[in-house]
């Protein structure tokens, strides 16, 4: 079997999308592989919508939270985890202004991972690309936070993470450590995420491939367990970033 193939080759317009990013040079024959990871995210994105949707529409006539076994209730799962995430690790009274995206990144995270373990399927984060997308992105809102919050004082921590004024002679010594620190935080966070799916899905792939019945059923719950696992200390890293970088700095 081609491992190239999947259902994502029956979508209208594949074809197309794989010829154009096959033309790029940044591509080339990887074309095929990164419009596989791209299909796979719109899909997520796609499943995501059509599921809020309906979870808004049965939320609105039922009390939560919900005992119905459904999407619904994984909503309800992942949506008061992450509230309750924001709650403890931001400690900020405005913590609702960042659960917005520390839960969609929850489910993003938590069904494209979920979508590597059914046959057929291309999971996003398995592709560094979409990992990277995900990690830029906690990295600039959490700084544009921190400076929304604090001003300069975000910048001015950076030099002096003590707040003594004697310990602002350390400051061209602090700073570059405190910006290779940050810059480090999105590179661990999309390289942690992607190695740990690849890994995962390469073992039950290897095990379903020698006993496609029975001997991959182990493997699968345990990758279930990854793939929770992963979306949840993707967002608790996320939330601790936050945390960090709207706390008040009174220096």
């Amino acid at each position: 079997m081609d491992p190239h193939a999947s259902w994502f080759t029956l979508f209208p317009g594949y074809e197309a999308v794989v010829a154009l990013l096959q033309q790029n040079l940044l591509y080339g024959k990887a074309g095929v592989v990164v419009a596989q990871h791209l299909f796979g995210a719109i899909f997520v994105l796609l499943f995501l919508l059509l599921g809020a949707s309906r979870s808004a529409r049965y939320f609105r006539s039922t009390p939560v939270p919900t005992r119905r076994f459904g999407f619904t209730l994984i909503y309800d799962a992942v949506l008061g985890i992450a509230a309750g995430m924001c709650k403890d690790l931001i400690g900020t009274d405005e913590w609702k202004r960042y659960f917005p995206l520390i839960s969609t990144l929850g489910l993003f995270i938590f069904f494209s991972n979920i979508l590597g373990l059914i046959p057929g399927f291309t999971p996003p984060t398995d592709n560094l690309e979409t990992t990277v997308v995900c990690a830029v992105t906690v990295f600039l809102y959490y700084n544009f936070h921190g400076l929304r919050r604090n001003g300069w004082g975000h910048i001015a921590h950076m030099a002096n993470p003590a707040g003594l004024k004697a310990t602002w002679l350390m400051a061209p010594l602090m700073l570059p450590i405190e910006l290779i620190g940050h810059l480090a935080r999105p590179l661990s966070l999309a390289l942690r995420l992607r190695g740990n799916m690849v890994g995962d899905h390469a073992v039950i792939a290897a095990f379903a491939g020698i006993l496609p019945v029975l001997l991959p059923l182990p493997f699968l719950v345990m990758g279930t367990l990854v793939c929770t696992l992963q979306a949840y200390v993707f967002c608790m890293l996320t939330s601790i970033y936050i945390g960090m970088a709207v706390e008040h700095q009174e220096h």
